[in-house]
């Protein structure tokens, strides 16, 4: 799959550009504030109506205008041609066209087009809080079930509403009404949660072995990396995950109704990384833990090549800067079996002489100066 074209009008300081590509790579060139990262946030933005830095939408409109419009055709998977069309308005919303016709949810989009993102905050994603864990995971999982997106939409509604139900517990006297009330959000809580722990578990068993290929490669081999798991209450062999997840509620229910919130589910699970048995976020160096979030990359990337049975779209932000001359060709080496890579950098001495067959387009404040 591959992006053929990107219209923008009024997305962050491009005020309009129109770009043709092929299925080849792509060096954006440009100094800091340019608008590079802003045309992979761009591409990022129109394979998945997000942005890869956390963005709320109306962050993503250009200052001094009302309304974005972002379209793009390409083909996607199945060699099916795909248009895409995102307006977001500061008031009123967002409206998603594919293909012509208006979709309300936003995860028809996702699987038409899989993208991986590799920047130098990636970083955060080993050393970072639970959070960035969960995140990476779920994303991997989106594009190619978009049907977990509704998952995690229903958990979180379930979730807010039983925590509302435990803070008009706190502080009064216990009524045989507030147990039944609990109790059918337990219910839902447990169902829905438990989806997603069994589909973020299946994926990081997929994922594993291939984050441990790659950390072998960028790393010489000196290292062994592993994943694994963590939920937040105890998850036995026998994959009864409704049944333990259940029982944790019950042992936690006291110290819920003291803090007023629900302290077990996949909101508060987590990813162990571990390089030779340690735990990396813990005892890792600030190489190890940037060769693992590369690694990472790496590993989503062919995870979504072997699950979809596309390559998927690769961004590159800056990320070379970061790595000496010998680990960027060996990135290049793993990277040069993808059909479409967008690389942006502000020196192209940072490629260590890699890249030569790149297109090459340079951007001044949001323009395209010379391609």
């Amino acid at each position: 799959m591959f992006v053929e074209s990107l219209s923008l009008r009024n997305f962050r300081n491009y005020q309009a550009l129109d770009l043709k590509f092929a299925p080849s790579g792509y060096l954006f060139l440009g100094g800091n504030a340019q608008g590079k990262t802003n045309l992979l946030e761009a591409i990022h933005y129109l394979c998945t109506a997000r942005s890869q830095r956390n963005a709320m939408d109306e962050d993503l409109i250009r200052q001094g205008a009302d309304h974005l419009i972002l379209r793009g055709e390409g083909i996607g998977g199945g060699n099916r041609r795909v248009a895409v069309e995102i307006v977001s308005q500061r008031e009123g919303g967002r409206r998603l066209k594919i293909n012509g016709s208006i979709h309300r949810k936003i995860s028809d989009l996702l699987g038409l087009f899989s993208v991986v993102n590799f920047a130098p905050e990636d970083v955060d994603v080993v050393a970072g809080p639970p959070r960035q864990r969960r995140r990476f995971v779920n994303f991997c999982i989106c594009q190619v079930n978009p049907a977990y997106v509704d998952s995690l939409i229903e958990y979180q509604r379930i979730l807010q509403q039983r925590n509302m139900a435990l803070k008009s517990c706190t502080g009064r006297r216990w009524r045989a009404a507030d147990s039944d009330e609990l109790e059918a959000w337990d219910r839902q809580l447990v169902t829905v949660g438990s989806r997603i722990i069994r589909k973020r578990g299946q994926v990081l068993r997929k994922l594993d072995p291939l984050v441990c290929l790659f950390h072998q490669r960028i790393s010489a081999g000196g290292e062994r990396i592993s994943l694994r798991y963590k939920p937040a209450f105890e998850l036995g062999e026998n994959g009864e995950e409704e049944a333990q997840f259940q029982d944790a509620l019950r042992r936690e229910r006291e110290k819920e109704l003291k803090f007023g919130m629900t302290l077990v589910g996949p909101h508060r699970d987590d990813v162990i990384m571990s390089v030779n048995g340690l735990h990396l976020k813990t005892f890792g160096s600030q190489g190890q833990q940037r060769t693992a979030a590369t690694a990472l990359k790496l590993a989503a990337a062919h995870f979504l090549e072997e699950t979809m049975g596309e390559q998927p779209i690769l961004l590159l932000d800056d990320i070379f800067s970061e790595l000496d001359r010998q680990r960027t060709r060996l990135l290049f080496e793993l990277l040069s079996k993808f059909d479409q890579l967008f690389i942006a950098t502000a020196k192209e001495s940072d490629l260590a002489g890699c890249g030569e067959n790149l297109h090459r387009i340079s951007i001044v404040d949001g323009a395209i100066v010379s391609a």
